[in-house]
């Protein structure tokens, strides 16, 4: 496992000899900035910042806490009921739900941003004058968005349980985010 950011970097990207090839196939579904050679990473890189920078992230906020508002109450109900009720499945629905409504309005700033903007960093994207996206960049921006639900809602579902699962099994523990909760609000 390669801890190193500069490593993996290397290992993945800049050092032919050893990097990691991979699979053929993969690209017809996920051509993503996480795997583009350095060059192009950079480019697509400073094209997807506007939709990351912390302005437009802290604009998503009050969605945030309404789909968070939604999950809680979906908790209390269940809670309520004293039903028996799979938490990973009602985790990952919120999880795609919560990333889903976060990804479309990044990449809806994104893309807005690249039309609105000229620069050599978009035409080095592949961008033409135009005041539409070319087949290519929509289907580069498509792979995005389902890359980022992809990765996303299984890595932050599975962590908010296992979170509850410790909290369960170290109720001292529990008694102190409960205390610190009601604290604040």
């Amino acid at each position: 496992m390669i801890m190193s950011p500069t490593l993996a970097t290397q290992a993945t990207q800049t050092a032919t000899e050893i990097a990691c090839e991979r699979p053929p196939r993969l690209d017809q579904f996920f051509t993503n900035l996480f795997d583009l050679p350095e060059k192009r990473w950079k480019s697509w890189r400073q094209v997807f910042n506007k939709g990351f920078s912390a302005d437009n992230l802290a604009s998503f906020v009050p969605g945030m806490v309404e789909e968070t508002l939604q999950y809680r109450q979906t908790l209390k109900k269940y809670a309520q009921s004293g039903e028996l009720v799979r938490l990973d499945l009602v985790t990952l629905r919120f999880t795609i739900d919560f990333i889903g409504r976060t990804v479309l309005s990044v990449i809806d700033l994104v893309l807005q941003a690249y039309l609105d903007d000229d620069s050599a960093t978009n035409r080095s994207c592949g961008k033409r004058d135009a005041t539409e996206l070319d087949a290519g960049i929509r289907a580069f921006a498509i792979s995005q968005v389902r890359l980022f639900l992809f990765v996303g809602h299984d890595s932050m579902s599975s962590t908010i349980c296992y979170a509850l699962h410790l909290l369960f099994f170290n109720p001292g523990t529990l008694s102190q985010v409960r205390s610190e909760h009601d604290t604040v609000l």
